[in-house]
């Protein structure tokens, strides 16, 4: 007969066996001394399977570790020429686009580089004529504009807008340019031109 190991009272067996059974936890438990050799198989496979398994881990760490840092910090790096290039080409069209069109407004070679960077980035080619169109007559930019050539009722060349008919004439002038040219104004040598 097989002895049972775990019993829920000492009745459920013969009286001359109770005294082999431990009280633990409600239950009654049959004494043993030792493990069963298969426990001790069991664990002890487990322990080396874990010390195994750290191991490995431990192994791989530091196998890849540098290798994934390494690749990250390389994406990184690409990530940041790409981005890089791209504002460059960004900033090359844009100064190539006023540029040419500022020139073909009758703008000043020696003034490209100051028109490029008052001129709005993310404008279309109309807006950006328009704005070309305001700038050569406002009082910041007129200055960047080349002089009329002159013309003529037969149709000589035509007047670019916003340049200065005479390069002694003030347009459109704030206080402190008359209070500058005064003199100038007051005997004749410049001019005020006024438009709206």
């Amino acid at each position: 007969m097989a002895l049972k190991f775990l019993i829920d009272k000492l009745e459920d067996v013969a009286a001359p066996l109770r005294e082999h059974y431990v009280p633990e936890n409600g239950k009654f438990y049959l004494a043993t001394h030792g493990e069963h050799p298969k426990v001790t198989e069991f664990r002890a496979t487990n322990v080396d399977l874990m010390r195994e398994r750290d191991a490995l881990k431990e192994k791989l760490a530091a196998a890849e570790a540098p290798d994934v840092v390494a690749l990250k910090l390389e994406l990184a790096t690409e990530k940041g020429k790409v981005a890089a290039a791209e504002a460059a080409t960004l900033a090359l069209t844009h100064k190539s686009t006023v540029s040419a069109a500022f020139l073909a407004h009758g703008g000043r070679p020696e003034a490209v580089d100051f028109i490029v960077g008052k001129a709005p980035t993310d404008m279309t080619p109309e807006k950006l004529d328009e704005w070309l169109k305001d700038a050569a007559v406002s009082k910041e930019l007129a200055f960047t504009f080349q002089p009329s050539k002159g013309g003529s009722a037969s149709g000589g060349a035509k007047p670019v807008l916003g340049a200065p008919a005479h390069p002694n004439v003030l347009r459109n002038p704030s206080p402190q340019e008359l209070g500058k040219h005064a003199a100038d104004i007051a005997s004749g040598k410049m001019k005020i031109e006024i438009t709206t």
